[in-house]
């Protein structure tokens, strides 16, 4: 229907939010499949931050099919193509980047990565990006060989509750 009536951006994100629910559901091939051909024709609409959005999903698609270089390699483009619009979105690129750069082994880079997102998400009281990058520090914790912050651990129980989302 929103390709019927010409606004082809808004039917581009509507598939991108369907690709979503594939990688959500376990599916990160089909969602990377898909968010390749939403990604070369958003591309082609010339509009920088809604090509940016889209490849927030597809470099997490992307860490989670194996190819988290690639990953990287899309969103780092599409944020510096977007210029000033990438400013809205950056939360989303620090944390989908930190994580890709933990799917690297650059544990340290991804650490700050991290960081820099948890901090713009609490400016922002963005509480679902507090979430997902409290989730992905406890991970990379792990994976750098120390406990997540039992601050954080707490933190993140919150916040699930207050979201309704199952911790």
């Amino acid at each position: 229907m929103l390709r019927a009536t010409g606004v082809i951006p808004f039917a581009l994100l509507a598939e991108a939010q369907l690709a979503r629910i594939d990688l959500e559901q376990g599916r990160p091939a089909k969602a990377l499949a898909s968010l390749t051909q939403v990604l070369d024709e958003i591309v082609d609409v010339d509009q920088a931050g809604f090509a940016l959005e889209v490849g927030i999903h597809f470099a997490s698609a992307a860490g989670a099919a194996g190819r988290p270089g690639r990953g990287l390699e899309v969103l780092d483009e599409l944020a510096e193509q977007a210029g000033e619009e990438a400013g809205q979105a950056a939360v989303p690129v620090a944390r989908v980047r930190g994580a890709l750069l933990a799917a690297l082994g650059r544990l340290d880079e991804a650490w700050e990565c991290l960081e820099g997102a948890l901090a713009g998400a609490r400016r922002q009281s963005l509480l679902y990006e507090q979430l997902l990058t409290l989730r992905q520090r406890s991970e990379l914790a792990r994976a750098r060989g120390d406990e997540p912050s039992l601050e954080e651990l707490r933190e993140t129980h919150r916040l699930a509750q207050l979201l309704g989302i199952q911790s």
